[in-house]
């Protein structure tokens, strides 16, 4: 019985996680929640990497990644928000892939 209630109780909960309130794995909004969080991602390795710049003929080049890893970012917030999405991504979370 105790099973049962806490596996009602970890779907409910699943409902308010981000990504979760799609019906299907594959769907848009999930590809789309996805690409958010990669976008997020890159933007924040750009921001680091440009902070770490140290050889002057890089900078123009952390820049430019900089803005366009950002204007990306913002591309996908504007897509979500005009879906109804809601998006949570923890302030700072710079989770490198490989």
């Amino acid at each position: 019985m105790n099973e049962a209630i806490n596996r009602l109780i970890n779907k409910i909960i699943s409902l308010f996680m981000v990504g979760h309130a799609c019906e299907q794995p594959g769907s848009v909004q999930n590809m789309l929640l996805d690409n958010i969080k990669e976008a997020h991602r890159e933007w924040q390795i750009a921001l680091n990497n440009f902070d770490h710049c140290s050889d002057n003929d890089m900078i123009d080049y952390a820049v430019y990644n900089v803005n366009a890893a950002e204007k990306r970012y913002i591309f996908l917030m504007k897509k979500a928000r005009q879906e109804k999405l809601s998006v949570d991504i923890p302030f700072g979370d710079t989770e490198k892939t490989n």
